[in-house]
């Protein structure tokens, strides 16, 4: 049986700075199939190019835990993370998008067709992060919607 959660993050401003991460962890494989991007600071005319990345380290974050959105009862096994104080290294981008802070961006799939996280341990995962923004310290806000 398919089991879907959601995990969230948010920065506020600046560059190359991790929204959220999902890793793997070993017997269970995650697949991100939505993910949703947008600002609830008030609007101002700000562009931001956001990366979504597979990474390599788990980096240094606070726990998240995942909100389930199906009725199986069973707790995520998929580690997620935010507010990141060491970020995590990447090592190839899945999806490279411009925005402005006034828009909200969706990426959506199948769940069977999404982002698959490796199984093999907890460096190894998917994240979302700012590359560029344009100036200000506009809060951005991520949602990846994923199966196990």
């Amino acid at each position: 049986m398919i089991r879907r959660y959601s995990g969230t993050g948010s920065v506020i401003g600046g560059t190359n700075k991790t929204m959220l991460r999902v890793g793997g962890t070993s017997g269970s494989k995650a697949t991100v199939y939505d993910i949703i991007v947008g600002s609830p600071s008030s609007p101002v005319d700000q562009a931001a190019s956001i990366n979504v990345y597979r990474t390599s380290t788990a980096g240094t974050g606070s726990a998240v835990t995942p909100t389930e959105l199906s009725t199986s009862g069973i707790t995520a096994s998929t580690p997620c993370a935010k507010t990141f104080t060491v970020e995590p290294a990447a090592t190839g981008s899945y999806l490279q998008f411009g925005m402005n802070a006034q828009v909200t961006f969706r990426w959506q799939t199948l769940p069977e067709e999404g982002i698959t996280v490796d199984s093999t341990g907890a460096a190894d995962g998917v994240a979302i992060k700012t590359d560029s923004v344009s100036g200000g310290s506009q809060e951005y806000v991520a949602t990846f919607l994923f199966t196990e």
